[in-house]
């Protein structure tokens, strides 16, 4: 590839600097037979015509998925979304969920983010301008059922940027922002009631929250600041709230360096938060921590190799972080050799076992000039997992790439290439228990329509 795209910090994060436009896709094409499991072939979710960004993808374990997605207008750009019920065979019509806001001034767009809970109930959040500055809005749909009108969550603010989501079995959603100045969570209920905004942490210059429940509600927080020191610090925090609203104060698990930090819950309340850690000039390494509930954070394991460019999954509409029901958590990154220097591009998986996670499993290897990057993993209750990242060759030109585990600690499948040339920012979710998933990615450079395939196994 020559160079390839560095992407470090807010700029992959949300989308990383280059705004492709997008289309969303899912699979309507004819299932394998039974006893077999593959992918099948693309096909799209939007009309034709129409330009969107950031698409996203979520989904419980009995098939139902939504897909939202930022379309572009001249008429104003606006939020929309499409559900299934029945794992993505067939798919509701478009509902556009309100106006979108995809930057202010210099700052890249926020992705739109989304979460479905076991019950069915799906919530969507992203940013709206509303005066000289933005606010974050979300809306929700009992399974089934058409969106709600958008309800505005952080009203009392002018800035409030970057939301993310979670949502607890019984549907309700939690959304996290940051301000100017803090950490703030609203939750939003499926009959349309709004909580909050409550403040989780004050904090200068706060950045890139992230947010996880597990099912009875308990949260886990994760984010970045930046210090007013000179030069300045960026370190990363954890805090946690219980399901009754208690907040713990915030802990530092990271003093410099830190970027695109991302949180898990398993079911049993263990929390995990995985982050990129630049330590002076040394090219960024994967770190993480893990505490059962209650307990705090410990030392952090260092899970990709020194002296190579690791970019953690979870950009665009993507996740890095996946959990399975026994409290496996996966993670996913690609590394590379630093800018200029030929070599070998990775993409990795490591898997943790009661908070400890084990040597990094290779997926994918590419040589010379191409390039592994916007890797995202989605893990299914029993273990299985599926990987998605995009390969961009020495001629410009990308595609996503896709790889299954059919149990948990067993090997990836071999690549099995998802996209036309074009295809890049792919997000993946599971749709069953035993593994079967959706997912979605952009399709064509800086243009063009979004697409996504369909995971079967020989039960879906």
């Amino acid at each position: 590839m020559g160079a390839r795209e560095l992407g470090m910090g807010r700029v992959e994060a949300a989308f990383r600097g280059a705004v492709a436009l997008v289309a969303v896709v899912v699979t309507t094409a004819a299932l394998p037979a039974p006893g077999l499991a593959a992918w099948s072939r693309p096909a799209t979710l939007t009309a034709r015509g129409q330009r969107a960004i950031l698409p996203t993808v979520a989904a419980n374990r009995r098939g139902d998925v939504v897909v939202a997605w930022y379309r572009i207008r001249h008429g104003g750009d606006q939020a929309v979304a499409r559900t299934s019920t029945n794992g993505g065979r067939s798919w509701g019509p478009q509902q556009v969920l309100g106006p979108a806001v995809l930057a202010i001034s210099d700052n890249p767009p926020a992705p739109i983010r989304a979460a479905v809970s076991a019950n069915g109930a799906v919530a969507i959040t992203w940013g709206q301008a509303h005066g000289r500055g933005e606010r974050i809005v979300a809306a929700m749909a009992r399974r089934g059922a058409r969106f709600g009108r958008p309800r505005v969550l952080s009203a009392v603010s002018r800035f409030a940027f970057v939301p993310d989501v979670a949502i607890d079995a019984t549907g309700r959603a939690a959304v996290v922002w940051v301000t100017l100045g803090a950490v703030q969570r609203s939750l939003l209920f499926p009959g349309g009631r709004v909580t909050g905004p409550k403040v989780v942490a004050s904090a200068a210059n706060p950045d890139l929250p992230s947010v996880a429940s597990d099912p009875g509600g308990d949260l886990l927080f994760a984010w970045t600041q930046s210090t007013t020191t000179l030069p300045p610090r960026t370190p990363t925090f954890a805090a946690r709230e219980s399901a009754r609203g208690a907040v713990t104060a915030p802990q530092q698990l990271a003093r410099d360096g830190t970027d695109l930090p991302l949180a898990a819950m398993a079911p049993n309340g263990r929390g995990t938060v995985a982050w990129e850690q630049a330590i002076g000039t040394a090219q960024p390494v994967i770190k993480a921590v893990s505490a059962p509930w209650g307990r705090r954070f410990g030392a952090a394991q260092q899970l990709s190799s020194a002296g190579r460019l690791a970019i953690l999954g979870g950009a665009s509409g993507s996740r890095g972080l996946g959990v399975d029901d026994a409290g496996h958590v996966s993670a996913i990154w690609v590394e590379d050799q630093p800018l200029g220097v030929a070599g070998v591009s990775l993409v990795r998986v490591a898997t943790s076992t009661n908070g400890r996670f084990g040597a990094p499993r290779t997926l994918e290897r590419l040589f010379g000039a191409n390039a592994s990057e916007r890797p995202a993993i989605a893990v299914a209750p029993t273990g299985c997992a599926i990987a998605t990242w995009s390969e961009l060759s020495s001629s410009g030109s990308s595609s996503v790439w896709g790889a299954d585990s059919s149990r948990y600690g067993h090997p990836f499948s071999r690549s099995v290439r998802l996209s036309s040339p074009g295809g890049d920012q792919s997000a993946v979710a599971t749709v069953s228990a035993e593994g079967a998933g959706v997912a979605v990615w952009v399709q064509g450079p800086f243009g063009g329509s979004v697409q996504a395939a369909r995971w079967s196994t020989a039960r879906w």
